[in-house]
């Protein structure tokens, strides 16, 4: 499996965004084994 990382853009906000609400609403509907708050770090 490739991985690449790369760094966000202006323009991949909304993308970001909606990853992030997609990865806390399944953490807080599975197991949860890191302990996300599901809150957003500035």
């Amino acid at each position: 499996m490739d991985i690449s990382i790369k760094l966000g853009q202006a323009n991949d906000i909304d993308k970001l965004e909606q990853l992030y609400n997609d990865l806390n609403d399944y953490l807080a509907k599975a197991v949860n084994y890191p302990g996300a708050k599901g809150y957003m770090i500035l």
